[in-house]
């Protein structure tokens, strides 16, 4: 589905008179509804990348292509859903989940059809009408991945949507994540720092060392779900990613 090749991207300090090569021959393949995430050391790129892929910053070098076509922009095949919520604050959570199906034209009742469908899918119905200020950070955290489903990507991607949260938080928001993914069948990239989260959460994993950025190693997480954290599987496959992490920095 997502082929990235050959790619590198750079950026030029002007003040400092020198540049910086953030990515550095980035290859990589994502299958359809495949769930891969990305960890690595602050500073390695994780984010530039998801960014090349969802379109909203250019390769230097290389290509990447959705479906065989490249990726020029941002586009509606490809929803993202960011660290922080970015709800509009004056809209209720049915609102801002019809607001991308208000601009792309659909009809009113068709909108309401579709909000509340992915309403019920996240956990918030009942809080249809509540404005974000009444939310917690985890129900602002589903409104908005309501809002990025209501579009129907073919891709989800995600980064670090959970970071801010709680540890209970995020293990919760972590496994409805998994629930919806299951009944949605999206395929998803996600970007984290959290080790046992990529081991909880993904098909393969992707570990990414720094300056410049480059994918280190890849792992396919064959262990069945659910997955649980002090299960021996898990314990190990953590102690190893613990182990290339280290060996990515540089």
């Amino acid at each position: 589905m997502l082929e990235v090749k050959n790619v590198s991207k750079a950026y030029i300090d002007k003040n400092r008179g020198r540049g910086m090569v953030a990515l550095r021959n980035i290859n990589l393949t994502v299958e359809k509804n495949e769930f891969v995430c990305i960890i690595g050391p602050s500073g390695c790129g994780k984010t530039t990348l998801l960014h090349m892929i969802a379109g909203f910053e250019k390769q230097d070098v290389g290509s990447i292509l959705l479906n065989g076509k490249g990726v020029t922009g941002p586009s509606p095949d490809k929803g993202v859903v960011f660290q922080e919520s970015s709800l509009f604050p004056w809209m209720n959570v049915l609102d801002n989940v019809k607001f991308g199906l208000k601009v792309q034209g659909i009809a009113a009742d068709k909108q309401e059809e579709i909000a509340r469908k992915y309403i019920e899918l996240v956990g918030l119905r009942s809080f249809e009408h509540a404005k974000p200020h009444e939310l917690s950070g985890g129900m602002k955290q589903k409104a908005a991945i309501a809002r990025t489903l209501a579009l129907d990507p073919e891709m989800l991607l995600m980064d670090e949507p959970f970071a801010s949260q709680d540890e209970q938080t995020r293990q919760r928001l972590d496994n409805e994540l998994l629930n919806i993914w299951k009944k949605d069948m999206k395929t998803v990239i996600f970007v984290t720092h959290n080790i046992e989260e990529a081991i909880l959460l993904a098909d393969r994993i992707l570990v990414m060392a720094s300056r410049p950025g480059e994918i280190y190693w890849e792992e396919q997480v064959k262990i069945p779900r659910p997955r649980y954290l002090f299960s021996e599987e898990v314990v190990e496959l953590r102690k190893k990613l613990l182990e290339d992490i280290g060996c990515c920095h540089r």
